[in-house]
């Protein structure tokens, strides 16, 4: 029989293969073995995973001459065909790959045209089939780092460290959903002197951020930062170093952003006196632009038509958007108005956008309520009369209980005779008809006698409805009689 010792750690091993034995087997993370995608020398190595958990891998085959190559590995893991995407000649190098919300890859590379180096892309079919090669940055000029995101819309944004007369800037390009490619353009610098190792990330909003390395006096470096618009308009340049007596000597700053459109960059720095390589980092603040209701309506409304004017905190405001109830945001104005509105309750809501894109996260809102007289009046334009029988009649429809209360006058000529006022009660979904006639006793024989000899005659009457609440609508009406 063993020592307590020896019994303690028997039962303890026991109970570990028991705990080993009721995990399950997934809670284990194990790897296959590897497998080779390049023969010969490949470097730069770049990878990312579509929708339906298929890995793109790009890299730089070194021999023979330096081109990109890829491959799709499927979601089981099993590796398609080597594809070369590069054309065969002057030598490609430094890959990026992005993949849109299609499952389409976007690769970006530089290679040299014989003269200068330049930034080439090619998009992959959703199945791997690679579409044409694309030059997009500017002939003449050096290119190089190139970095890749992909926007909600499907849209790439392509940044790369140009080569230019004056200097070292960046530069980039949008490339539409279907393959457009768009303007270059020069990203404005903070520094006084070369810029190089652009980073790039894309927000929730498709607003690319785009960070590199700028610098300034003595070629004292600085990180620096801008963020595009949806439409690719591009914002204020930042300057994210600021710290005395260091300087950011280390390229290749790094961004991401979260879900809330903050990006977050990271860089290292050198004191200048020391040495030291203390690693700095800092998170975007959105100041967002808020929006208030300056007139309109907030409560029980007796029409059917309805006016808002609106206002943002802050000058640099592009546009605003409005909806009401629960129907989407769309572009509008101030004031913005409405008409024909249904009886009940409604909500207008409203949200500025400032000139970088950032929308209102607390639209302004207003609740009212519209109850208005549910019923209509019409007649005939002209109305025939019989003989001395002289009737002006008008037609009331009800969609809820109503009073109708009708008055007027017919005018022949210069004389004006009165009719006489008609009041009736209708029930929800009724109809009734109004039949005036002349007030004195002797002017329907008058009116008569004018339509004989051809006068006109034209009467003209207000037909007033109410209902239970209050409230009132008023209908006047022209009607032409004739003889």
């Amino acid at each position: 029989m063993g020592s307590p010792t020896h019994l303690l750690a028997a039962l303890a091993a026991a109970c570990l293969g028991l705990a080993l034995l009721a995990t399950p087997a997934s809670a284990f993370l194990s790897y296959p073995e590897s497998q080779t995608l390049s023969d010969h020398t490949g470097a730069n190595p770049q990878v990312a995973i579509d929708g339906s958990d298929r890995a793109t891998v790009v890299w730089w085959q070194l021999y023979p001459n330096g081109r990109i190559e890829s491959v799709r590995i499927a979601a089981d893991g099993t590796p398609g065909p080597v594809q070369t995407l590069s054309e065969i000649g002057h030598d490609a190098f430094s890959p990026q790959v992005a993949i849109d919300g299609s499952d389409r890859a976007t690769v970006v590379w530089v290679r040299s045209d014989g003269t200068n180096t330049r930034i080439q892309s090619v998009r992959l079919a959703s199945d791997g089939t690679p579409g044409p090669v694309q030059t997009v940055s500017e002939a003449g000029e050096g290119a190089g780092s190139p970095q890749i995101a992909i926007d909600g819309s499907d849209r790439a944004t392509v940044v790369w460290n140009a080569s230019l007369p004056g200097g070292d800037l960046i530069q980039l390009v949008r490339v539409g959903a279907h393959g457009t490619r768009g303007a270059v353009e020069t990203l404005p610098e903070i520094g006084d002197s070369d810029t190089s190792e652009p980073q790039v990330a894309i927000d929730g909003s498709d607003r690319a951020t785009v960070v590199w390395r700028g610098s300034i006096c003595c070629s004292v470096g600085i990180v620096e930062s801008v963020r595009l618009t949806a439409k690719g308009t591009v914002g204020r340049v930042f300057r994210l170093s600021k710290r005395e007596g260091f300087h950011s000597s280390t390229p290749n700053p790094q961004l991401a952003i979260d879900g809330a459109d903050r990006a977050t960059i990271t860089w290292p720095e050198q004191d200048i006196t020391t040495g030291a390589r203390p690693i700095e980092a800092v998170r975007a603040e959105i100041t967002y632009p808020q929006t208030s209701i300056t007139k309109g309506v907030s409560k029980l409304i007796h029409r059917s038509r309805v006016r808002f004017k609106f206002e943002s905190s802050v000058s640099a405001v592009s546009s605003f958007e409005c909806k009401l109830d629960k129907k989407r945001f769309k572009r509008c104005t101030s004031p913005r108005r409405y008409r024909s509105l249904a009886e009940g309750r409604h909500k207008f809501s409203v949200r500025a956008i400032d000139d970088e894109g950032d929308v209102d996260p607390t639209p302004a809102e207003r609740s009212f309520t519209v109850d208005t007289v549910q019923g209509s009046v019409a007649a005939k334009k002209k109305q025939k009369q019989k003989g001395s029988n002289i009737l002006v009649k008008a037609k009331v429809k009800a969609r809820e209980r109503l009073t109708a209360k009708a008055t007027g006058r017919i005018e022949v000529g210069k004389r004006s005779f009165d009719l006489e006022t008609k009041t009736r009660r209708l029930s929800s979904g009724s109809s009734k008809r109004l039949k005036l006639r002349p007030e004195g006793s002797k002017d329907a024989a008058k009116i008569a006698d004018a339509l004989r000899k051809g006068k006109k005659a034209k009467a003209k009457v207000t037909v007033k409805l109410a209902d239970r609440a209050g409230n009132k609508k008023s209908k006047m009406l022209s009607v032409r009689l004739k003889g």
